[in-house]
């Protein structure tokens, strides 16, 4: 995993290293821990609470990770899971996958504090707005062609295609990595653009930016017959 983020001086793995080094030395070598702490710019209250608790770098890791989670929830509510791991790939330079970040989500019960209500042309059926008058009583029989007229009302089936948006890379030369760098997206999500499945709008904007152009343009919505 690419996890580079650096908490204060030293990243995560090389403070691990540097309490593994100061303990060696120490013991092994007879050199002081202060000037040690001191010299690789750990301070001695953290290398003693680490030796008493070591923790592994993974758990260290997380710890930050959780961190930069908080500060993304707290910046943007309304973000579930699986959009701040897009906010960890393309503004913070963490890769991580989204299981990792959904752990962590639930371990400090981060969750998406906007629900947006489905937007809809029909009502619940305890509170309509108008009642039918019914005329048949279903009496379906009719004595000639024209008396009675039927019709109803079905779901209609829609998906995403982002066809539009492969012609603008093939028509600009760019290749699925290049329009990950400038649109600043993450690997599943251009999977998920390669997939045609839906993305947040924030992507399709970027990804608009990139092309000077209008969602329309890289993307529509297809009915399914």
């Amino acid at each position: 995993m690419d996890y580079t983020r650096k908490e204060g001086s030293l990243s995560l793995v090389h403070r691990l290293a540097a309490y593994k080094a100061i303990k060696e030395l120490s013991s092994d070598k007879g050199y002081p821990v202060d000037k040690l702490c001191k010299y690789l710019n750990i301070t001695r209250s953290a290398y003693y609470h680490w030796l008493k608790h070591p923790k592994s770098n993974n758990e260290l890791q997380n710890e930050t990770l959780s961190i930069e989670i908080q500060k993304i929830h707290k910046e943007h509510p309304d973000m579930g899971y699986r959009r701040i791991r897009d906010e960890l790939d393309g503004h913070k330079g963490i890769h991580v996958n989204d299981k990792r970040v959904l752990r962590i989500c639930r371990k400090y019960d981060i969750k998406s504090k906007i629900k947006w209500k489905p937007k809809s042309c029909t009502r619940g059926e305890r509170n309509p707005d108008h009642i039918a008058k019914n005329y048949l009583h279903r009496d379906f029989h009719a004595d000639k062609p024209n008396e009675k007229w039927l019709t109803d009302v079905s779901e209609l089936q829609m998906r995403i295609s982002y066809n539009k948006l492969q012609k603008l890379m093939i028509d600009n030369q760019m290749k699925r990595q290049d329009l990950m760098r400038a649109a600043e997206i993450s690997s599943s999500v251009a999977t998920k653009l390669n997939k045609n499945e839906t993305v947040s709008l924030d992507v399709l904007m970027r990804i608009c930016k990139v092309f000077h152009c209008d969602i329309g343009d890289i993307c529509e919505v297809i009915l399914d017959e």
